[in-house]
């Protein structure tokens, strides 16, 4: 029997979008959400998106910091949407870093953006509709990963209004 992918999701990405991003940001105290992020993301559950984090972090595959480290955030994080009264469907995230002295399978390395990895492990465990799901990131990695994974893209900037952006892009 054929799976039917029937549910739309927003994909974002982490850091600069989520968070500002001032560089392998891993630790609570180093965690700036941004402006109106609750609100967005609170917006898109309220319109029947899944809201879904898909971030490279190869500060695990530099050493900088470890997968317990990334997991103790994340949960973190999570609580404070849910606190908020939003929800971070899930989060996926690739640790891989090509000169890393670390081993990583063939999965992990695909894991990595632009790949479509993530999206790809996403959409089977979600049943996601490709063809109705964005993402939004604010690098040009995020806009080639859309591509390859046939996502329309959402473009933001540091200093834009993220909430009137997305808003006027998804409804």
């Amino acid at each position: 029997m054929k799976k039917k992918y029937i549910n739309k999701a927003v994909f974002l990405d982490r850091d600069g979008v989520i968070n500002y991003d001032y560089g392998y940001v891993h630790k609570i105290k180093e965690f700036k959400f941004k402006k109106n992020i609750f609100k967005i993301v609170k917006y898109l559950n309220e319109n029947n998106y899944l809201v879904i984090i898909i971030t490279n972090q190869s500060g695990i595959g530099r050493g900088y910091y470890t997968k317990k480290d990334l997991m103790i955030l994340h949960s973190w994080m999570k609580k404070k949407f849910q606190y908020k009264g939003a929800c971070i469907d899930d989060i996926y995230y690739s640790p891989y870093y090509k000169l890393s002295k670390k081993k990583f399978s063939y999965k992990e390395k695909m894991r990595r953006k632009p790949n479509k990895g993530m999206i790809i492990e996403a959409k089977k465990k979600w049943l996601i509709n490709i063809k109705e799901s964005y993402m939004v990131g604010d690098r040009d990695i995020d806009k080639k990963l859309a591509i390859n994974a046939k996502l329309k893209f959402i473009k933001v900037k540091s200093n834009t209004n993220l909430f009137k952006i997305i808003t006027s892009k998804i409804k």
